[in-house]
């Protein structure tokens, strides 16, 4: 009898969890079923996970999850989910979730292959942070399949106010999971990178600004008037975006829309825009917009990086030209033009914004623009050279105004 009972148990065991495993290995795992054990952090702390995932393949959400929380137990008072992720790069907590609250979270990012993902997760090797530093937390995952292709997942959030304790657990739904233990730590979290600002400051020198939380002051700029700008752009290089955007707008102020308040555009370090006439993406015709950056090192090249950002009027069209210049010492460009913005009689304001970076502004300058590049002496002999309307030398594949020859051509 007692050989029998041994052997039985022997049995459940297998199709149980073991030590430093959460869920059934045969992965019949039922939702909310199994946990890992609680993980406590305190203010800028970062905890390190490594497990392997095992899924059924039957959904894509079949895989690994990670909860952020209050210092509290499941289910007692006080508990609360600051955010739920799952595997397959979608989130929620008690009141929102990122399909339908894209503003809810600062980022969520991956670049799975959905085309084998279910294959790919059953067996990977999942190395995940959990990052604090301050209110910010920020969630890590890179996935290595038993293939041996490489993927990622990240999520960006404001939890509390950075000063509590809070907890984190690992669960599953429809498979397991088989935790390193040895390779769980706990430890400080990386010091954000010091800043010094030079000039005048736009956004948090931590690159945790919100969108639309930070701008420069207004500009404002009468009829064929010229606004240079220069600038330090920093980014927390999360997203292509995380960095300056320009809006040119009526001359009212944010948001007044009794006052007339209109953007004619609003256009972004990584060569997206919109405004009252669409987006650039469907109204390609409305916003010429061209760059030649380099997209595989963009979020990089972008930090730190100098700019000297003009906005040109010509009659109704608004022209918006960027040089930048990396730590490296890379140049890189973008120009957009926007024509029938009104009827050029009237003042226009312009500002910058940022989101998830900070500007240093060094300075800001308002010229009397195209109506005074008639004053401009030039060498009849230039054989061709090429200035913009700020007087920097450019090349011939340059959009936009430009003086040629000591005339005024426009450059598409």
């Amino acid at each position: 009898m007692k050989k029998i009972f041994t052997f039985i148990t022997a049995v459940l065991f297998c199709t149980m969890a073991t030590a430093g495993t959460v869920g059934n290995e045969d992965n019949t795992t039922g939702w909310w079923s199994a946990f890992s054990d609680y993980y406590t952090l305190a203010p800028n702390k970062t905890l390190k996970l490594k497990f392997t995932n095992y899924t059924s393949k039957a959904n894509n959400w079949n895989n690994w999850l990670a909860v952020v929380t209050t210092d509290a137990d499941r289910n007692t008072d006080g508990y609360s989910e600051y955010f739920v992720l799952r595997a397959d790069n979608y989130g929620w907590n008690s009141t929102t979730n990122t399909f339908d609250n894209q503003t809810w979270f600062t980022s969520l990012t991956s670049n799975y292959n959905w085309n084998t993902f279910k294959d790919d997760m059953d067996g990977s090797t999942v190395n995940m942070t959990i990052s604090r530093v301050g209110a910010r937390v920020t969630l890590h995952a890179d996935i290595t399949t038993v293939g041996e292709a490489d993927y990622y997942e990240e999520f960006v959030i404001d939890c509390g106010d950075g000063t509590q304790n809070i907890r984190a657990f690992l669960t599953t739904d429809g498979g397991h999971l088989v935790i390193d233990d040895d390779a769980t730590t706990i430890a400080d979290s990386e010091k954000p990178e010091t800043i010094t600002i030079q000039g005048t400051q736009i956004g948090e020198t931590d690159l945790t600004t919100g969108w639309w939380s930070a701008f420069s002051d207004y500009y404002k700029l009468a009829k064929n008037h010229v606004l240079t700008l220069q600038f330090i752009n920093y980014t927390n290089k999360v997203n292509s975006w995380n960095n300056w955007a320009l809006a040119a707008t009526t001359d009212a102020d944010r948001g007044d829309t009794e006052g007339g308040y209109k953007e004619y555009f609003v256009v972004r370090a990584d060569s997206y825009c919109w405004g009252a006439y669409g987006d650039s993406n469907n109204n390609a015709d409305v916003y010429v917009l061209t760059n030649d950056y380099n997209w595989d090192t963009f979020k990089n090249d972008m930090h730190g990086a100098k700019v000297n950002l003009t906005l040109t009027r010509n009659g109704a069209q608004l022209t918006a030209h960027a040089d930048i210049t990396t730590t490296g010492g890379t140049n890189y460009s973008e120009n957009l033009e926007v024509a029938n913005c009104d009827d050029g009689e009237q003042n226009i304001r312009a500002f910058l914004v940022i989101e998830g970076g900070c500007i240093d502004l060094l300075s800001a300058q308002i010229t009397g623009g195209v109506d005074g590049i008639e004053n401009v002496k030039m060498n009849n002999n230039s054989n061709g050279v090429r200035y913009n309307i700020a007087g920097q030398h450019v090349t011939a594949d340059y959009k936009g105004l430009v003086i040629e020859n000591g005339r005024k051509v426009l450059k598409k």
